[in-house]
């Protein structure tokens, strides 16, 4: 079941569940909600501590002390016999808000072994490639600073061009002519777009394989994902993706 009540997860700690009273009990939270963990373990009673905790993009930990990020670092406000922490992106770099050491004010660095342990294993991402976990990738930034500038952007905001039989938005059109420049140059042939609002992507997708500036050597198809999918619908996508020649 899923809640946020303390009552309840303690209720579920207290079950006993199968054969004996050494069955495994196993509990899923965010990190913004790892202080009703706290809650119910007072509720048990302060012997009562949870055996294993594994964090999951673990980055999200090494923040200020008293954010929610970082609540469950401490035994004081979840009891925790061993702590796993898992990222590919390590933050490191501990800082002090302000001069001095106002331990109130401290930020967490994921190398401080005082506060995370001693490394386990790493995998770097070119040892990830050699091993064919990974694929290589190459980042392109197109340069549309143009299209920002307040004169540029108010005197195409109403602007409209035709492609594919839709209107289209010209500083739209001129994003979709970067990718379609960025393909002929690096010769891609699969791309990943990243927007700000599902709506853009999916209206992307729609019209962009159709712009006269995309290869002509390549058939272009466009997908989009959102989180309005199921996991079901996201993974079909990618796999799609992946296999596509």
């Amino acid at each position: 079941s899923v809640t946020t009540e303390a009552g309840e997860v303690a209720e579920f700690l207290k079950q006993r569940s199968g054969a004996g009273s050494g069955s495994m009990k196993v509990i899923f939270c965010t990190y913004k909600s790892a202080h009703k963990l706290g809650e119910a373990q007072r509720l048990l009673g302060s012997e009562h501590r949870f055996d294993l905790a594994i964090f999951d993009e673990a980055h999200h930990t090494a923040t200020m002390k008293h954010s929610y990020g970082a609540h469950a670092l401490d035994d004081s406000n979840v009891h925790i016999q061993y702590r796993v922490f898992m990222t590919a992106t390590e933050r490191v770099g501990e800082r002090q808000l302000e001069n001095g050491c106002d331990e109130d004010r401290k930020v967490f660095s994921m190398d401080n072994e005082s506060d995370y342990g001693s490394l386990a294993y790493k995998l770097s991402y070119s040892d990830a490639v050699r091993d064919n976990l990974a694929k290589r990738i190459q980042v392109v930034r197109g340069n549309l600073d143009g299209l920002y500038d307040v004169k540029v952007h108010d005197s195409i905001c109403d602007y409209r061009i035709d492609v594919d039989k839709q209107k289209i938005q010209a500083h739209d059109v001129a994003r979709g002519v970067a990718v379609a420049k960025a393909m002929k140059e690096y010769g891609a042939q699969k791309v990943l777009i990243f927007f700000n609002r599902n709506d853009d992507a999916q209206a992307f997708a729609s019209w962009a394989p159709a712009l006269k500036e995309m290869p002509s050597d390549l058939q272009v198809w466009a997908l989009h994902g959102s989180p309005r999918m199921t996991i079901a619908e996201r993974t079909a996508i990618l796999e799609q993706f992946s296999h596509a020649e």
